[in-house]
């Protein structure tokens, strides 16, 4: 049996109609970031790097050498803990959404390495 033409008129007038009304964009912009940084590690034996926050995620972090530990503070301070004197590389990649607090942060951070390259992408 044939369905009723009606039937399939209304349902695809009612498909097309679905797919003709997009919902407005609902996550928020972000910056990614790919950095590398070389710090030499201080008397107080600590490189500072932020920890991932509701605006700022870090998909990949690695240190070269290894840290001996690692530390985190109430207010979401993380240090990585080395013998002062370390020559450290950082490489890193990380998202922050909506340019949060949590991008001042890194650029404290980055402060005090004396090389740091980054590749930037935008989508806000």
């Amino acid at each position: 049996m044939l369905p009723d033409v009606r039937s399939l008129s209304l349902g695809l007038t009612l498909l097309a109609a679905a797919c003709s009304n997009l919902p407005p964009k609902s996550y928020p912009g972000f910056i990614e970031q790919d950095v590398e940084a070389s710090f030499v590690v201080g008397e107080d034996g600590r490189v500072t790097f932020p920890a991932t926050t509701d605006d700022f995620v870090v998909h990949r972090l690695e240190l070269v050498p290894p840290a001996l530990g690692e530390r985190f503070g109430a207010a979401g301070e993380r240090w990585f803990v080395y013998a002062p004197g370390t020559a450290v590389t950082l490489r890193a990649w990380m998202r922050t959404y909506d340019d949060g607090p949590s991008g001042k942060s890194l650029d404290a951070a980055l402060r005090a390495a004396h090389h740091v390259a980054r590749n930037t992408h935008r989508d806000l």
